[in-house]
């Protein structure tokens, strides 16, 4: 994996010293909210799959921006977002991007992406294995995340990135909240088993909502 070497160039020794601080957006309900992470400190911030189709996201300074096979390449948020952003390092999950995204193939990227392979996997999608990615790098004093949610215990769930989803499929067997909780309660207790010994922060930014499954679970690892 190259992720660490191609980010420590971004670092001066002193900020490698301090503890860099990340935030990682994801598509849950809290990202809507935008008091709840606007004014956060950090070094570095990470958009994930199709966050390009958020009005306010589009204009925001982006570091990392990791790829999914619903990034499309060839919208015009896409392409407004990156105009935005055209010095932003793209992430390639090698293990999860199982098919070319619309554009991908032709799309010429500023520089090579930054591969990883993310491993276990527990159900909780892309904000779950770009929070362990960055765990692994060893760069971060603190991680703020938000839009790392799921559903609320009524199925409700109004996605950041995509209008026309706003709740669970209730014809659906296997996404129920129920399996969501489940999910996010290993992901959880996988968590608190890397972090004990390290000196991490994990700031849940959307701690208290109610589409916030990991609120809902007595956490060590997540504050």
């Amino acid at each position: 994996m190259n992720n660490g070497s191609l980010m420590l160039q971004k670092y001066s020794i002193k900020n490698l010293l301090l503890g860099a601080k990340a935030l990682i957006i994801g598509g849950g309900p809290t990202t809507l909210e935008l008091d709840r992470w606007t004014d956060v400190e950090k070094d570095v911030t990470v958009l994930t799959s199709t966050a390009y189709l958020n009005s306010h996201l589009q204009t925001i300074q982006t570091d990392y921006f990791i790829i999914s096979t619903q990034t499309d390449f060839t919208s015009e948020e896409f392409k407004k977002w990156y105009n935005n952003n055209p010095n932003c390092k793209f992430v390639i999950e090698s293990n999860h991007l199982w098919k070319a995204p619309n554009g991908f193939n032709n799309f010429i990227f500023n520089s090579d992406p930054i591969r990883i392979n993310i491993t276990p996997e527990f159900g909780v999608g892309i904000m779950g294995r770009a929070i362990m990615w960055l765990i692994e790098t060893n760069l971060y004093s603190t991680i703020y995340f938000v839009g790392f949610d799921g559903y609320a215990k009524d199925g409700s769930g109004q996605h950041a990135f995509h209008k026309h989803i706003k709740e669970l499929n209730r014809q659906a067997s296997i996404n129920t909240y129920s399996k969501y909780l489940d999910n996010f309660t290993k992901f959880n207790s996988h968590i608190e088993s890397i972090v004990k010994e390290k000196d991490i922060s994990l700031v849940n930014l959307g701690k208290g909502h109610p589409s916030n499954i990991l609120s809902h679970i007595e956490s060590k690892a997540f504050v």
